[in-house]
């Protein structure tokens, strides 16, 4: 038999006597076009057999298929998956927002089966109580070093039209956003699938202890692997499957959409909207609209009981400062001093000693006016 170091042994005859001397393949030429020019220094496939056949052995060949297999990620991506370079390069938004997670979700595989989506960052890690981990994310100032947010499930193939339907599913991308104020809208508020110009009728308040906090990130602070698809580019967004789901691509545009695929690096965060912040910006009548209309609570004056519990079980303990006014019982002026009297203007002519003495003037008591129900709101989606 033959070994495997590339050898062969011939045969010959000198003085009759048979002697075997090995003959060794001699060394192989340049390998031609073993580079292909236009992959910056990738290997072309169409060299690969003849470098396996100039490497003369097994282990080459391996090392070969590996470097290629290598590769083959680089070119799996769809046409509207961007890398960082050329999503800045076509206008691409530089600074994204996210309303981020901050409590785990069951999430759906393509399987069907359940795959479990964690807080973003995981910044509750070894905390068992849920108040504790809300009241991390929700007074959260500076996102922590280290922390990188991922997405649900990288290795999966969902479409686009699968992650912005929001049917629960386990993708691989991670949603953003250019307008802050949309973030935050999404901080406040459940959205229903439907077109655009219905958007303001198909959302849903979330209670005060879900709300979420804001990040900003810096794209071009992403990491070399990630790739962006930017639903508010209509070429983009003729690229996808959204042009078969109307309904809600439409919801796509509205929001100017970005998905990120790959990991969100903690470098990347560059700014954390707390929801002590979204609540600051609050006036008095706007937390009062919260609690009496868009959560039917109805008026505390109505029923102050029921409302204190209501707000009691829905404004985490660290918030409940924020909303302390609302439990207040109403305000009334204070009665004047019954011997108060309304001077008489100097130009009257002055009392006879004779006559009966002017009847004391007071003011009634003025009760606090009721809210106007059509006040305020959370500011423009536009923003």
């Amino acid at each position: 038999m033959h070994t495997q170091d590339g050898t062969r042994a011939t045969e010959h005859r000198a003085g009759g006597a048979q002697v075997k001397t090995p003959r060794v393949t001699p060394p192989p030429g340049p390998v031609p076009a073993a580079l292909d020019p236009r992959s910056k220094g990738a290997l072309s496939p169409g060299s690969m057999a003849t470098m396996q056949t100039a490497a003369g052995n097994t282990a080459a060949s391996l090392m070969v298929q590996r470097m290629l297999t290598a590769q083959e990620p680089a070119t799996q991506h769809a046409p509207y998956e961007q890398s960082v370079a050329e999503y800045l390069a076509s206008g691409g938004p530089a600074k994204l927002y996210r309303a981020v997670r901050i409590e785990s979700q069951a999430k759906r595989r393509e399987d069907k089966s359940e795959i479990v989506a964690g807080a973003d960052g995981n910044l509750g890690e070894g905390i068992s109580t849920r108040q504790e981990v809300t009241r991390i994310y929700q007074t959260l100032r500076q996102w922590p070093e280290g922390k990188d947010i991922e997405p649900v499930d990288s290795g999966a193939t969902f479409t686009v039209a699968h992650h912005v339907a929001g049917d629960n599913y386990g993708t691989q991308y991670i949603s953003f956003t250019p307008s802050q104020g949309r973030a935050v809208n999404y901080s406040k508020y459940n959205f229903k699938e439907g077109p655009a110009e219905n958007l303001d009728y198909a959302q849903k308040p979330r209670l005060v202890k879900n709300w979420a906090p804001v990040i900003e990130i810096d794209v071009s602070k992403l990491g070399s692997g990630a790739r962006l698809v930017n639903l508010g580019n209509p070429v983009i967004h003729g690229q996808t499957n959204l042009t078969e789901r109307p309904e809600i691509g439409s919801m796509a545009t509205t929001d100017q959409e970005v998905l990120i695929k790959g990991t969100v690096a903690s470098g990347a965060i560059t700014q954390v909207y707390g929801v002590e912040d979204a609540i600051r910006t609050m006036d008095l009548d706007a937390r009062r609209q919260l609690m009496e209309s868009e959560f039917r609570y109805g008026r505390r004056e109505a029923n102050p009981q029921e409302f204190d519990a209501l707000l009691g079980r829905n404004v985490p303990d660290h918030l409940r400062h924020y909303f302390e006014h609302l439990q207040e019982e109403p305000e009334e002026a204070a009665p004047q001093p019954a011997t108060a009297s309304r001077r008489r203007p100097a130009s009257q002519s002055p009392t006879r000693p004779d006559e009966a003495p002017e009847p004391l003037v007071t003011k009634p008591a003025k009760k606090k006016k009721k809210p106007n129900k059509n006040l305020l709101s959370f500011g423009s989606d536009d923003e």
